[in-house]
């Protein structure tokens, strides 16, 4: 029995409880904790941040038409179709070229209906026209910097509304490129 006794006060001595903070486990847990509050801290700023710059940036270009606070009201829009085109560079690198075409007319033109009416009438010619302008496009125009692709993409823009009132007797507004897509 002390042989007995002797072994439990061993036990006691060595086996002493430690702290409950000082235990491997709670100290691994706590650890494991305060990573996932910083990963979570950090996410929700940057969500925040995300959010918040995204909305204060303004297209210079794309609001220099319109006052302050003025909103035109949208334009009449008829759409000629999706078009799906094959660009070679010079260096016989090919790229595939897709854009939903929009064509634009403002409502509150006098001429309006009559442009609409023109544009049904001449849809073939507008198509072939569009077409034409696609296929001369130089893939260049769409690599590089964000700045030359969207100079690119407004040059597209400006040689499909030269395109198409070139044919038309009634001109167009403008064109939307719904879809876009260069590869």
């Amino acid at each position: 029995m002390a042989d007995e006794d002797g072994a439990e006060e061993e036990g006691g001595q060595d086996g002493e409880k430690k702290p409950l903070l000082q235990s491997k486990p709670v100290k691994m847990l706590l650890g494991v904790a305060i990573i996932v509050a910083l990963l979570s801290i950090t996410g929700v700023v940057a969500y925040y941040v995300a959010h918040n710059i995204k909305g204060a940036e303004v297209d210079v270009e794309a609001g220099a038409d319109i006052g302050q606070g003025e909103i035109s009201p949208p334009p009449l829009t008829f759409e000629l179709g999706t078009f799906t085109t094959i660009l070679t560079d010079e260096s016989s690198q090919n790229f595939n070229l897709r854009a939903k075409i929009l064509l634009t007319v403002s409502d509150e033109r006098s001429d309006a209906d009559d442009v609409t009416r023109e544009l049904v009438d001449r849809k073939s010619q507008l198509v072939d026209a569009i077409n034409e302008v696609l296929i001369g496009t130089d893939p260049k125009s769409f690599m590089g910097s964000p700045a030359k692709r969207r100079e690119g993409y407004n040059e597209l823009r400006a040689s499909i509304t030269r395109a198409v009132n070139v044919r038309m007797k009634n001109k167009i507004d403008g064109v939307y490129i719904e879809e876009f897509i260069f590869q």
